[in-house]
């Protein structure tokens, strides 16, 4: 399996993602000011709103200190259920695109439904 950002392809996303499901409720982002210099924090709010850190997000040693939470916010959005969700929309749309340029070979006019000339 790759993990290359370029080379990866859907498949290989959908078993990282089935890997990681039972995390699948690390989808929230927020400032941790709890210690000593505050933190983008990846992890689970409960309803309770007891905080379960699961990641921190550092853009800090990039001169980039400022997007920390940004992307930690998109890492909690980009999470297993929600690849997942995406992944299988793609497929539904792949499936429908082919469906309909098979059935548009068949309408009139088209060279499939079109008797041969000769």
């Amino acid at each position: 399996m790759t993990t290359s950002c370029n080379e990866i392809d859907l498949q290989d996303l959908k078993a990282l993602a089935e890997a990681v499901k039972g995390w699948g409720n690390c989808t929230d982002a927020w400032l941790d000011t709890s210690e000593d210099y505050s933190a983008a924090v990846v992890g689970h709010i409960d309803e309770d709103g007891n905080a379960y850190p699961v990641t921190v997000i550092d853009c800090d040693q990039y001169c980039r200190g400022a997007d920390s939470l940004k992307l930690a916010k998109f890492y909690a959005a980009a999470n297993p259920a929600m690849v997942l969700r995406l992944i299988s929309m793609i497929d539904t749309l792949n499936a429908e695109v082919s469906g309909a340029g098979a059935a548009s070979a068949l309408l009139p006019g088209s060279e499939a439904a079109s008797p041969e000339k000769g």
